[in-house]
């Protein structure tokens, strides 16, 4: 299995993944995401934690 498929197989199976992105400074920056049901059958949404 290549890396693409892992990344849709866990997109399609997992509830909350987290996404991470690198800022100008090198560090990585982690986003919680969960997966909420919309009438299409289901979409990620950010996590804010104020």
């Amino acid at each position: 299995m290549n890396i693409e498929e892992k990344a849709a197989q866990i997109v399609v199976t997992a509830k909350v993944i987290a996404v991470a992105s690198i800022d100008e400074n090198g560090y990585p920056r982690p986003v919680a995401m969960v997966k909420l049901k919309d009438e299409n059958g289901g979409s990620y949404k950010t996590l804010s934690v104020e």
